[in-house]
Parts: structure tokens; C-alpha cells; sequence
């Protein structure tokens, strides 16, 4: 549980990050989200 706390921290500050860069760092946010998230549904299937 203290993993996945870590990780949301980590996601939630790059993504502060980004979107401060400006909105054209929008859609690499939306992307790289995209991504994670494929891979998170990858990881869960393989574990399952």
C-alpha cells in the first residue's frame, strides 16, 4: 500500500510539474498517463 501511495506522490508532483511548463505540455501529460496506465492494466493481468 505504501508503494502505490509513493507512486500516486511521484505522479501527482510530475504532473504538477508538467502542466506549470504550459498547456502545450498538455497532451505529452495526457500521453505519458495513457501509457502508465496501459502498463499498470498489463502488470495486473500478468499477475491475475
Amino acid at each position: 500500500m505504501f508503494m502505490y501511495q509513493l507512486l500516486y506522490t511521484l505522479l501527482f508532483t510530475t504532473g504538477v510539474l508538467v502542466f506549470g511548463r504550459g498547456f502545450a505540455a498538455l497532451n505529452t501529460r495526457i500521453t505519458c498517463i495513457k501509457l502508465f496506465m496501459q502498463a499498470g492494466i498489463m502488470l495486473k493481468l500478468r499477475s491475475a
